[in-house]
């Protein structure tokens, strides 16, 4: 017995993972942007709000989390609506004073009984505030520089008025605790392969395959070769940039039919769902005014192409689906 303690607590010990992120436990003030916290990289935000309270922090990405991607959860207070932006602030020669911002993205859960999270995203080197507040707080106090209206937000049903029942950290009597958790993952940036501002110069990416890089042209073109095999599967194809970027795609057939353009959303991603080429090569064409960012682009395969189901591209009369009526169709939307 006492020989299978000897080898039993160390290997118990190795098999619990060890827990890499940095805990960081808000500190008071921190409602205006020369009191926010600072921060950087992974970490575990904790902290409190009751009344007109709101938590500011700065975090800043360096060029080397620049070449990451990252990941946000919200725990909210409990009873609460609970907000939480990225904001980038723009200052005054002094570097002091606020002379203006822009939000970049919001996340917030309704009562706290479940997370918000948002995967993968990309950002830019520099300084972001991450701004909480809840439902209790008062907006247009100008207290802070990333105040969210919280009656303009909407994450579901809108929480209790204060009075009407239990208090809650929204009612202002009570404070209620929150989590922040900001994870890392891997991404790898690529040797910048040249200008290719034309379908001719277009990078080849296989299926399945995705390539990312620090893109300095306005333009810059990517290719898809599908076998015949490749023709038998539905495919998704997907670019991401920096949260705040502006980029727009448009996907070509071989014979340069255009098929389907988008832009990017507040997250910096675009997708082309579901799609289902023909055995040949597909074009995407990238385009911004300011570029001088991180693209990643790729593809994916989503499942086998079945008849009976819708088949995109078909938002054009020259791609639209043939329909066999002694069968059922499925489509999405």
């Amino acid at each position: 017995m006492i020989h299978i303690r000897r080898f039993f607590i160390p290997l118990l010990l190795a098999a619990i993972p060890a827990w890499a992120d940095v805990a960081h436990f808000e500190s008071e003030p921190n409602n205006k942007p020369d009191e926010f916290n600072h921060i950087s990289g992974a970490v575990t935000l904790y902290g409190s709000m009751v009344g007109s309270d709101q938590d500011g922090f700065i975090w800043t990405v360096s060029d080397e989390d620049a070449r990451k991607r990252w990941s946000f959860e919200l725990h909210g207070i409990p009873g609460a609506l609970t907000i939480a932006q990225v904001v980038r602030l723009e200052y005054a020669d002094n570097g002091v004073d606020v002379v203006g911002k822009t939000t970049l993205m919001k996340m917030g859960t309704r009562d706290g009984s479940r997370p918000s999270i948002h995967e993968g995203l990309i950002f830019e080197p520099g300084e972001y505030v991450l701004g909480k507040a809840s439902s209790g707080s008062k907006s247009g106090n100008g207290a802070g520089a990333f105040r969210p209206p919280v009656g303009s937000l909407s994450f579901g049903e809108e929480p209790e008025a204060p009075g009407t029942g239990s208090e809650t950290a929204g009612s202002g009597n009570q404070a209620g605790a929150y989590r922040f958790l900001i994870h890392e993952q891997s991404m790898s940036v690529r040797k910048y392969p040249g200008p290719r501002r034309s379908k001719e110069k277009a990078y080849g990416i296989r299926p399945g395959g995705e390539f990312a890089i620090y893109e300095t042209e306005q333009t810059a073109w990517y290719s898809f070769k599908f076998s015949e095999k490749d023709a038998n599967s539905r495919w998704d194809i997907r670019v991401q940039v920096p949260v705040g970027r502006k980029l727009r795609g448009v996907l070509y057939a071989e014979d340069g039919q255009k098929l389907l353009e988008s832009s990017v959303d507040k997250e910096g991603r675009l997708r082309f769902p579901s799609l289902a080429p023909p055995a040949g090569t597909w074009y995407l064409e990238l385009s911004t005014k300011q570029p001088g960012f991180v693209h990643h682009v790729g593809s994916a395969e989503t499942g086998a192409r079945v008849a009976g189901q819708e088949a995109e591209p078909n938002n054009m009369t020259k791609l639209a689906n043939q329909v066999d009526f002694s069968q059922s169709l499925t489509g999405l939307l």
